[in-house]
């Protein structure tokens, strides 16, 4: 998998970590992030999946109103990263059609839906789909640049939000 760790220290910019990765490093590593996810959660139970750990320091100012301190099971944390993958895929799959990012274009399981192991993993799996086929859309569509937010900025790098989350490239 693509080593973050210089672009969290401000060492390089993500467009230069994504500079000249191709269609095929790019499913590579969707399939990567989600095989690396299903042999985390290989040995889970469904006692795992709605486990409540103890986060006095959970905070979640975006959370639905009565859950911004709550503590995430791990069904919350698998529904919370699917829809990020399928949000970022879907929106690089309008902005390699010329469409101007117009905001997020989300929607996420319930969590408390994820109570079962194989649910989780069913989640993943339908992820894993979407992601591919809007990276396919993307691909195939692709006119050269896109303009990455509402200010108007344009990127050349069309892939960076289907590889990663859209937000990074605002």
């Amino acid at each position: 998998m693509l080593d973050f760790q210089p672009v969290r220290e401000k060492k390089i910019a993500l467009q230069e970590l994504v500079r000249g990765l191709t269609k095929e490093d790019l499913r590579h590593e969707l399939n990567e992030m989600y095989d690396e996810v299903g042999q985390l959660i290989a040995d889970c139970t469904n006692a795992h999946v709605t486990f409540e750990p103890m986060d006095e320091k959970a905070d979640d100012p975006y959370a639905i109103q009565g859950e911004e301190t709550i503590s995430w099971t791990l069904g919350h944390v698998i529904v919370h990263l699917t829809a990020s993958m399928e949000e970022s895929a879907s929106l690089a799959s309008e902005l390699a059609r010329g469409v101007t990012f117009h905001g997020r274009s989300r929607w996420e399981v319930p969590w408390t839906e994820a109570t079962t192991i194989e649910f989780c993993r069913a989640r993943l799996a339908e992820s894993r789909r979407m992601c591919r086929q809007f990276g396919d859309v993307a691909r195939s569509a692709s006119h050269g640049k896109y303009v990455c937010s509402s200010r108007g900025r344009t990127s050349p790098y069309l892939h960076l939000p289907f590889c990663f989350r859209a937000q990074t490239c605002l």
